[in-house]
This record gives structure tokens, C-alpha cells and sequence, in this order.
């Protein structure tokens, strides 16, 4: 990546490519070292993203219930109650004025439900053509409320609820395929879970939102970082029937999809059918989908009693996503 003189799309697809980039490229000229979606100064968390969903509209939200349900979801991954968010607007000319009455809307409805204030933000419009319609920046300030144990081989996996429905979602949206399905996105914020599970204190090891890359990315993620392996069991994942039936239909593969709505944790094997009891009141779809291993350091996938390597995602499977 760093002998390449042009940044190809995959970069941003959050796989294999845009962590190569990172490395080489990004954070060498950085002083600070930065892990994850959020950081944690003083107590308070802290996060910034950038959406650029295409369609701005799909069934389930809008590139403005990303914008909310996404910062949020990267405070609540590290343990933070979200407190306020900041938004900012790059606007294409000539774009209808509605698209963004709808937009702030949504909004609207997503922050007054988690209880997020939306405190101050910016709007820029530039010539028409130098955008897509509306690009949207949001940042987010929630405070510490959850400290985190370290992972041991045993630990368990869980996730809240049925994976890879946003990136179907939005694939049936951008009309690429010419496929219709009953299939709305999971995009939604998770405010509620640092209060429903800060009573299991450091038995809780680590959270990630499966956004860009899916849960097979973030899982890579979390074993590069303590070097340490994941064992997925197949038949325990949850994907809906029509989100498998899409996936299998153009050869994808539902682990490297996005879910904006879910949050995948790791926490200890005393503690995770109480987590799920817990969970179960909010989050209906929680499942123990897998274990922390020491076999190998990588992801793999039990089916049928037989073990698989979960490969990484490398190049663009759907742009434009989140």
C-alpha cells in the first residue's frame, strides 16, 4: 500500500486493505496511537465518523439514522452511556430541500429516543458534482461507565441480534442486481446497553459494532490486537432466511457485511448465559455464536463438525454503505 501512488475504493470498505493503509500510510505521521472507533480521555469517550450511504434512503432508516445510530454505537463500544453528538452537513447543489428536511428528521426522532442531545454542527454546500447528494460527519461525547477485562482463551461470543441485514439492505437499495426481498436494515442505536450490562463489570472483555467489514472483520480485528483465536459455530449465528438467501444467491459472504444496529461482545464463560438473560429483554435476536481459542490466531468456522478458516475481507464488496 504504501509503494501505491492512487487510493483504490477498497480502502474504504474496512478490511484487509484499509488497514494496510492505516499502517502504512496514516499512521506513521501521527504521533498518537489510535485503536479503534473511539477513544477514552479522562473518563469521557470520545468519537468522530463520516457517512456517505448510497441511497440516502433505504428501507429501515437514512444516511441520518447512520449518522446517529453509528456514533453512538462506537461509545457504547467502549463501555460509555453516549452523552451528545455534533453533525455536520456537506451539501451537493441543486439537492431538493426535502431530502434534507427527512434527513434531520430522522434524527431528530433517533437522538430524542436514545436520550442524545445533537448540541452544535456545520453546513457546507459546494458545487454541484463535487458531492453526492449529502455526506454527513458526526461526532459523539458519552462518559465511561464500564471497564473492561482482559480476554482468555474460553471467553464467549456474543452478538445482539441477527447479523449482515444493513449491507443487504442497502444493496437491494442501489437497484446493482435488480433483486427485490422483504429485507429492512438493522440500523439502530444501542443506548440502552451500557446501563443493561455495567453490573457485569470486567466479566465483560470487549465490544465492537460489526459496521464496515462485518462481524468476520472486527473478529480479525480483536485477534490481532491480543493475539488469540475465535471459533464461530455456523448453526448459532442468526442471518435471516431472505439476508442468506441474497448472499448466497451473488456468492457473499454474510460475515463480511455491515450491521449497523448490533454489537458483538466478548465476556467470560461463568457469565455469558447471564449476559444473554440480560441482553434478551432489549436485544431478542442475542445468541452465543462462538469461543475464544488458543489453536490458532485467526477466525475460524465450525459447519457440520468441520473447522474453516474465516478468510479476511480484502477489496469492495459494497460501496457507499455507511
Amino acid at each position: 500500500m504504501d509503494n501505491m501512488d492512487k487510493i483504490p475504493l477498497s480502502v474504504g470498505s474496512g478490511g484487509e486493505e484499509m488497514a494496510e493503509f492505516l499502517k502504512t500510510v496514516v499512521f506513521p505521521n501521527l504521533k498518537e496511537k489510535i485503536d479503534g472507533d473511539a477513544a477514552v480521555i479522562d473518563g469521557i469517550a470520545f468519537t468522530i465518523d463520516s457517512f456517505v450511504a448510497d441511497p440516502p434512503f433505504f428501507p429501515g432508516g437514512s444516511i441520518g439514522s447512520l449518522a446517529v445510530s453509528g456514533s453512538i454505537n462506537d461509545l457504547v463500544a467502549v463501555g460509555a452511556e453516549p452523552m451528545a453528538l455534533a453533525l455536520s452537513f456537506i451539501i451537493e447543489e441543486g439537492l431538493d430541500t426535502d431530502v434534507i428536511r427527512r434527513i434531520t428528521r430522522d434524527i431528530h426522532h433517533l437522538s430524542e429516543m436514545s436520550g442524545v442531545h445533537v448540541v452544535t454542527g456545520d453546513t457546507k454546500v459546494v458545487q454541484k458534482g463535487a458531492a453526492d447528494k449529502v455526506f454527513i460527519t458526526s461526532a459523539g461525547i458519552g462518559r465511561k461507565c464500564m471497564d473492561f477485562g482482559e480476554p482468555v482463551v474460553g471467553d464467549k461470543v456474543i452478538v445482539t441480534g441477527d447479523i449482515a441485514r444493513h449491507g443487504v439492505a442497502m444493496l437491494l437499495a442501489s437497484n446493482q442486481y435488480q433483486l427485490t426481498a422483504d429485507i429492512e436494515s438493522d440500523c439502530e442505536p444501542l443506548y440502552w446497553l451500557p446501563p443493561a450490562i455495567s453490573s457485569f463489570g470486567s466479566h465483560v472483555k470487549w465490544m465492537r459494532d460489526p459496521t464496515r467489514g462485518g462481524v468476520g472483520t472486527i473478529l480479525h480485528e480483536f485477534s490481532n490486537a491480543f493475539s488469540l483465536g475465535v471459533r464461530l459455530f455456523d448453526q448459532d449465528i442468526p442471518i435471516k432466511p431472505e439476508v442468506r438467501g441474497v448472499c448466497e444467491l451473488l456468492g457473499l459472504e454474510p460475515l463480511h457485511l455491515a450491521s449497523e444496529g448490533r454489537m458483538v461482545i466478548i465476556v467470560d464463560n461463568s457469565n455469558a448465559d447471564a449476559l444473554i438473560n440480560e441482553l434478551l429483554s432489549h436485544a431478542p435476536g442475542s445468541r452465543i455464536i462462538g469461543e475464544v481459542t488458543s489453536d490458532h490466531k485467526s477466525v475460524t468456522r465450525v459447519v457440520d463438525n468441520y473447522e474453516t478458516f474465516v478468510p479476511p475481507l480484502t477489496g469492495e464488496i459494497l460501496p457507499r454503505i455507511c
